[in-house]
């Protein structure tokens, strides 16, 4: 399908193409939509550039890409937007932190949902894994979640690539559920990056390996609900770092292996109820926690704590 909207004679252009094609048809994921729309408007380029410049704008700015932002998102938006609740769709969206085709796992989704106070139980434990299993079937059954087999167990789920893109696209323009996604080969997060999160309420530094520190100056972000930070090469959360975070309620730092200080002042993160360490290099945990008076998720997994 992809091959007959470039042609072979656009394929066979240059030597470089062929290849270059296989990749962006391969970040279409198999969903026709996307393989006629980018096919398409590949159709006319014959310069092994603008298929290397596609392949960075598909994985960086997908709603920009031609056709992707107008036709393929919108069409794919019908199912979201079929969803019998705004939970239904919050909970969709929150996936989307979670890396491109990243295998989820069930209950650890279902906990941080219920860490953010997503699931209208929270307080309840056990009614509102429930209600986070039953919501998660609602997501299979629209197709916006596909279920994977891991180790004979179906636990586990993923997100299509397109979809996820589409979920990030919709939470872009949706101030309550704005979302950032940082993947950067910088080694830091710069000050005018960070500058962005001042309206983001979820933000995921996910598989970031070459990242090893952020911004000296501390973010803005009095909105921010959900920070993810995992494997990444950061060493410490500077002193002041989560000053401005007075709504964040879930904090996962977990699988850093080199992140060795935490550093929390008084009276921060008093809304913080989820709260991931596990295998980091973390040996003790600071003395603001004492002001986490709502945490009621610490998960310190391979600490020597």
């Amino acid at each position: 399908m992809f091959r007959l909207k470039v042609t072979d004679d656009v394929l066979n252009s240059h030597p470089e193409i062929r290849e270059l094609a296989e990749t962006v048809a391969d970040m279409c994921g198999g969903l026709p939509l996307a393989l006629v729309t980018i096919g398409s408007a590949m159709a006319s380029r014959r310069d092994p550039d603008n298929w290397r410049y596609a392949i960075e704008e598909l994985q960086r700015y997908p709603s920009g890409f031609e056709g992707m932002g107008t036709r393929v998102f919108p069409l794919l938006k019908f199912s979201y937007d079929r969803l019998t609740s705004e939970t239904h769709k919050t909970c969709f969206l929150y996936c989307s932190l979670f890396p491109r085709s990243q295998i989820i796992m069930k209950d650890e989704l279902i906990e941080l949902w219920i860490g953010e106070g997503l699931l209208r139980d929270s307080h309840n434990i056990a009614a509102a894994k429930r209600e986070g299993n039953l919501i998660l079937e609602s997501l299979k059954l629209a197709c916006l979640l596909e279920e994977v087999e891991v180790n004979n167990s179906e636990d586990f789920f993923k997100m299509h690539d397109i979809l996820r893109d589409m979920a990030l696209w919709i939470a872009s323009s949706q101030g309550a559920s704005k979302i950032l996604v940082f993947q950067e080969t910088d080694k830091s997060i710069k000050v005018q990056e960070t500058a962005s999160w001042n309206e983001a309420v979820r933000v995921s530094l996910w598989r970031s390996p070459s990242i090893d520190s952020l911004s000296p100056t501390p973010p803005c972000c009095p909105r921010l609900l959900t920070l993810l930070v995992r494997y990444t090469m950061i060493k410490e959360f500077e002193n002041k770092f989560f000053q401005s975070m007075h709504a964040l309620r879930v904090l996962d730092s977990s699988q850093n292996a080199k992140l060795s200080k935490l550093h929390v002042g008084e009276g921060e993160l008093i809304d913080l109820q989820y709260l991931n360490l596990s295998n980091t290099n973390i040996c003790e945990l600071p003395i603001g926690i004492k002001s986490c008076t709502q945490l009621r998720t610490l998960l310190l997994d391979g600490q020597r704590i």
